[in-house]
C-alpha cells in the first residue's frame, strides 16, 4: 500500500466519523427536551406543589413536591425522557398539580391532608394547557 493511499484513507475515514457524528447527534437533538414548567407564587402564602397523575389525591410512595415561598417561583425541570412522552404515558393525558398551603400542612399533617383532601388548586396539565400558557402556571 502507498503512502498516497493511506492518507486518502485516512481523510475519507475522518469525513465518515464526523457524518455519523453529526447524524447521531441531529437525531439527539429531537429527544433532548429543556423546557420547563414554572409554577409562579403569587400569594402571601407558602405553597407546596404536588405532581400526580391521575385523580386520587392519595400521598404515592415516591412524591414529586417542593415548596414555593410567597412571590416567588419554581421550575418544574423536564421528565425523562420529555414532557410529550411524559403526559403520554398517563392514562387519561392529563398531569395533575395540586397546589396545598403550608398552614394546611402545619395545621393538619400531610396524612390528613390527603385524606381530607385538602388543597386549594388543582391544575390538569396536557400539552395545550403548556403552550397556551406558556409553560407558566400562575397561582393563585
Amino acid at each position: 500500500m502507498n503512502k498516497s493511499h493511506f492518507k486518502t484513507s485516512k481523510k475519507s475515514y475522518a469525513k465518515l466519523i464526523v457524518i455519523l457524528m453529526l447524524m447521531i447527534t441531529s437525531c439527539m437533538r429531537d429527544r433532548v427536551d429543556n423546557r420547563s414548567l414554572s409554577i409562579i407564587n403569587n400569594s402571601n402564602e407558602t405553597i407546596y406543589w404536588i405532581r400526580l397523575y391521575n385523580d386520587k389525591f392519595e400521598k404515592p410512595e415516591n412524591w414529586d413536591h417542593d415548596i414555593i415561598l410567597p412571590t416567588s417561583n419554581t421550575y418544574l425541570i423536564q421528565p425523562k425522557p420529555s414532557w410529550d412522552d411524559l403526559i403520554k404515558s398517563i392514562e387519561d393525558g392529563k398531569l395533575r398539580i395540586y397546589i396545598v398551603n403550608k398552614d394546611s400542612v402545619d395545621k393538619y399533617g400531610w396524612d390528613n391532608v390527603y385524606k381530607k383532601n385538602i388543597f386549594s388548586k388543582r391544575y390538569l396539565i396536557d400539552m395545550q394547557y403548556l403552550e397556551d400558557n406558556k409553560w407558566t402556571i400562575v397561582y393563585p
